[in-house]
């Protein structure tokens, strides 16, 4: 059993409390992008999770900095590399892999369209259709694989249980590996013409 809540603390600010059945004692975690979280078993009352917070304040504080120098870094980066990138190559491209890869596994969708968005990948519908995030075209060629094959085993498992990775790892073994890889993808702002 899970509750996740966010609570801004004074001197800290935003922080997300996730009570958690599967803790055994507090978690705290702080992550570029993520902010902090903090994990506590439901035995452990609210109270002493913020006490906790407050003596490790300095060191959270300082976490932060080093975070929000991180986070204005890489945004730096971002911001140089914007990219233009032909609309028609990349759709016309990440179609003919799509239809490969489904023709190679034995996969059917019925159409695909193509976005420019910020948070997400891909997804598929209950109705089989495939959107893809036009910013695949910019990642090494295996995670473009990754991503097609992750969008296409959907439409035939329609969630992320352990039925749906078995069947990624028979198609794509190391595919929790590749996985993890994406994660360390940011989506950039791109320009497409």
């Amino acid at each position: 059993m899970r509750k996740e809540f966010t609570k801004q603390m004074s001197g800290v600010g935003n922080i997300i409390f996730v009570r958690d059945s599967r803790n055994k004692k507090i978690k705290l975690s702080i992550k570029p992008f993520q902010g902090i979280r903090v994990s506590f078993p439901f035995h452990i009352k609210l109270t002493q999770v913020e006490n906790f917070i407050l003596q490790h304040k300095s060191a959270i504080i300082s976490a932060l900095e080093k975070m929000r120098d991180y986070e204005k870094q890489q945004q730096e980066q971002q911001d140089l590399n914007v990219k233009k990138i032909n609309l028609k190559i990349t759709t016309n491209f990440l179609t003919n892999r799509l239809e490969e890869l489904a023709l190679i596994h034995n996969f059917n969708f019925n159409r695909v369209t193509f976005r420019n968005q910020k948070t997400r990948w891909g997804s598929c519908s209950t109705k089989n259709n495939i959107s893809l995030n036009l910013q695949i075209y910019l990642l090494p060629k295996h995670l473009q694989d990754y991503i097609l094959l992750h969008e296409l085993l959907h439409t035939k498992v329609k969630n992320h249980s352990q039925t749906y990775w078995d069947a990624f790892e028979q198609i794509l073994p190391n595919a929790k590996k590749h996985n993890a890889e994406i994660m360390k993808y940011h989506l950039q702002k791109c320009e497409f013409v």
